[in-house]
């Protein structure tokens, strides 16, 4: 009995140990994210740093800003962030449905704006076809993406855009993870 009580005691503390490790990875991502902004000259290189730091820390293959039109729900592309690097017009390869311009589906806002946090999603290309434009499909695909989750950017009740990452893993983020990834949004 007493070595049982001494080894779920030792499970919690290393379990506290590992959160506190999570959470002051997470502060210095947030000082980080501070001094950029008080750095930054303009807006523009704020949110070039604060998404290559959102991919980095997620551990994201490649992340997305989307700014949602207001009159019609419209995602415009703001920039991308992969392997340290920003580029305001995407990356090569990217869905040209990213580039022209595409609708937010109302479920997936509506979901997005309910939870508060990223929505996590497996993509698995035998169901995906109900999911995902054919774009979107093949893009998933051909990069062999394993999942993706969407960060809404509210201001009150209104989505002024979305902060979307691709995964090269299944595993969802962290809930460490995903409270730094909605702090930073």
């Amino acid at each position: 009995a007493l070595r049982a009580q001494l080894a779920e005691r030792e499970a919690r503390t290393e379990l506290e140990r590992s959160r506190v490790t999570e959470l002051s990875k997470a502060n210095a991502v947030m000082r980080g994210s501070l001094d950029a902004l008080a750095d930054a000259p303009d807006e523009a290189l704020y949110i070039e740093r604060t998404l290559v730091a959102l991919n980095e820390q997620a551990g994201a293959r490649k992340t997305y800003l989307f700014r949602c039109s207001a009159t019609d729900s419209v995602l415009h592309l703001l920039g991308s962030a992969e392997g340290g690097v920003f580029s305001p017009e995407g990356q090569a390869g990217d869905p040209p449905l990213f580039k022209r311009g595409h609708f937010l589906p109302p479920l997936v806002l509506r979901e997005m704006m309910s939870s508060g946090m990223p929505v996590w999603r497996r993509f698995d290309a035998a169901t995906a076809p109900q999911t995902y434009c054919p774009d979107i499909l093949d893009w998933h695909v051909r990069l062999s993406n394993a999942a993706n989750a969407k960060q809404a950017l509210m201001v009150g009740r209104r989505c002024v855009g979305v902060v979307a990452m691709v995964f090269d893993h299944a595993e969802p983020l962290t809930p460490a993870q995903q409270e730094l990834q909605c702090a930073l949004c």
